[in-house]
């Protein structure tokens, strides 16, 4: 106890028989000064600034006479203190480490040691009192850790060395962006995740060894910026010119400028990106667009002064970059009777003709048949005009034919029952067999071509190629057509040598039908009893 006012007090005491001697101030004083020979002192620093504990360490010269007196100093009285000291280097676009030293012994004991820094770091955290190179660590009895963050240089390779003999033990953790390569040269990694399965090597050394971590930034490597998941173009042919419309779905890793190749004598009509219209200028055929990082749909659309013709072909458009999934479709006008059609191997395909040679060799085989007045011409003919029907219709005319050629070879059954009954059906399948043709006739002179067109969602007017990739311009497949009157005035040809032969046929008809009388009498059997 002390009265107010100024005062000195002096302590005098004798240094104990241990090599450390530790002085708690629960009341730290402004300034300190120190004046010691052979002894350490940790915990104050240059401007008088001290701690919450003072830790005196005895020099111990190797000599005989501080040899002798090592011998006679006793253990120490205390558990000595245990710490544990685990650094976090976050390698990202800057370069940051983050030490945290964790009391392992129990409380109550105050510790103070020297931590060295990595080569190149530098502690950012404010209250972190550096020497020398190392961090002072000054830890109260009741305090159980300290942490703080540190600052290192880029550099080629980090040196990790665990200094010995020393109170505390260190673990070396990685956390290294994908921008940098690393490599390790030392003591094997201990867990090379950690447990949310991230990457972050792990190290626990013991005194005196150490990791080199050479680390290196990774090459770039040369390759598109620009990728084209989907391309589609759409072409309309017209009497005078025609329409066509080019959707690319892309994705940029970054902005820039993408150049579209229109074809000769293309008029730009509009540019849109993700939906909003842009004032693009067409410079020569070509189309410059602006691109921004991410995901973007590119839709264009011009006219091309190009006619009608024998053969159509798609335009020659170039997309700027390798794409996948690109579709061409053609919607042909319905004025244009459609023959062939060719490009990628995934597109429409006219079945029509396969169907033709059928008929073909049909026509070839009935005209063997001496039942008939109709020779091979005849059925070929007939079969080119009964394309455009259902097949079951055509097969039920064919038979109509046959049929009456069968009932003129007198192989009709006995009976009048079975002969009246046949020559009902063979009414019935005349009826049938006329109202067939009839609709074949109105079919081809009224109604739309029949080519079974068929293959990738394709129909009638509506032709769709799909290639899985291309490299940059667009498929230009080719479809051979002819003005629709042409057909009309083949169907009407036909028409007129149907109406010609069908007197004929009908007249020959009959003839058959008529053989061996038109209808026999009803004999019913009489009663016995």
């Amino acid at each position: 106890m002390i009265p107010e006012g100024i005062h000195s007090l002096t302590l005098f005491s004798e240094i104990p028989a241990e090599n450390t001697i530790e002085i708690s101030l629960p009341m730290r004083p402004g300034k300190v000064t120190v004046k010691a020979r052979d002894w350490d002192i940790q915990g104050v620093s240059d401007e008088g600034k001290v701690e919450e504990v003072i830790k005196l360490t005895r020099l111990i010269q190797f000599d005989k006479q501080n040899q002798a007196g090592s011998e006679q100093a006793g253990p120490e009285r205390t558990l000595p203190v245990f710490l544990h000291v685990e650094r976090t280097l976050s390698l990202g676009l800057t370069w940051q480490v983050s030490t945290t030293v964790t009391r392992v012994t129990p409380a109550g004991t105050p510790a103070v040691v020297r931590v060295p820094l990595i080569e190149g770091e530098s502690v950012t955290t404010s209250g972190i009192n550096v020497q020398d190179g190392d961090v002072h660590v000054n830890m109260g009895p009741d305090v159980r850790q300290i942490s703080w963050v540190s600052t290192i240089k880029t550099q080629d390779a980090i040196l990790l060395k665990a200094p010995g003999p020393v109170p505390w033990a260190e673990t070396w953790i990685l956390d290294a962006s994908p921008i940098w390569h690393c490599e390790f040269e030392g003591i094997p990694v201990v867990h090379h995740q950690d447990s949310t399965g991230q990457w972050r090597p792990q190290w626990q050394p013991w005194p005196g060894e150490g990791v080199t971590i050479h680390v290196s930034r990774p090459k770039a490597i040369a390759g598109q910026t620009v990728t084209i998941d989907h391309a589609r173009l759409t072409l309309t042919p017209g009497e005078r010119s025609s329409r066509a419309n080019l959707s690319m779905d892309m994705r940029s890793s970054q902005g820039g400028q993408h150049k579209i190749v229109l074809p000769d004598g293309a008029r730009l009509q509009l540019v849109r990106i993700s939906g909003k219209t842009l004032p693009v200028r067409d410079d020569g055929g070509d189309i410059v667009v602006p691109l921004k990082p991410g995901s973007q749909t590119i839709d264009v659309e011009w006219r091309q002064a190009v006619a009608s013709s024998i053969l159509t072909s798609g335009p020659h458009v170039g997309i700027g970059e390798q794409a996948v999934n690109a579709d061409v479709i053609f919607e042909m006008p319905v004025n244009r009777w459609i023959l062939f059609a060719t490009g990628p191997r995934l597109g429409p395909a006219v079945l029509f003709w396969s169907y033709l040679l059928i008929i073909i060799v049909a026509a070839s085989a009935l005209g063997r048949v001496s039942w008939t007045p109709l020779a091979t011409r005849h059925w070929l003919l007939l079969g080119l005009g009964l394309t455009q029907v259902h097949p079951l219709v055509t097969i039920m005319i064919v038979g109509w034919l046959l049929a009456l050629g069968v009932r003129q070879s007198h192989m009709f059954p006995d009976g009048w029952f079975r002969f009246n009954m046949s020559q009902i059906v063979l009414i019935a399948w005349t009826i049938a067999a006329m109202v067939g043709l009839y609709t074949a006739i109105e079919k081809g002179l009224l109604g739309i071509p029949d080519m079974q067109i068929a293959g990738n969602g394709s129909y009638d007017f509506w032709l769709h190629w799909t290639q899985d990739r291309i490299r940059a311009f667009m498929p230009e497949p080719v479809v051979f057509s002819l003005p629709m009157f042409i057909y009309r005035g083949l169907m009407l040809l036909w028409a007129l040598w149907l109406a010609y032969c069908l007197l004929k046929w009908i007249k020959w008809g009959y003839k058959c039908f008529s053989e061996g009388g038109l209808w026999r009498k009803v004999v019913l059997r009489k009663d016995r009893s």
